[in-house]
């Protein structure tokens, strides 16, 4: 399957755009997701950063489906 995330903050820097895709193995959750994300991309690794899907914030165990929008949260901080 083919999944696209729209990436923001410091994942633009490390992805080089604003929207990637990949091809990923079916069935595949957010924990697997993540753990693609850092083996392709290892500056991600130290990053604690949130995933969306469907504009909603996703747990590791939730399986992605085609067609569904992921983004990729960056880490925040406020002042």
């Amino acid at each position: 399957m083919i999944v696209k995330l729209l990436v923001f903050g410091i994942f633009t820097d490390i992805f080089g755009a604003n929207q990637v895709g990949f091809e990923l193995p079916t069935p595949i959750n957010i924990g697997q997701l993540k753990a693609f994300i850092a083996k392709k991309f290892p500056q991600t690794e130290a990053l604690n950063f949130a995933i969306a899907v469907d504009e909603t914030y996703a747990d590791d165990d939730l399986i992605i489906n085609e067609n569904q929008i992921i983004a990729l949260i960056p880490p925040v901080s406020g002042g």
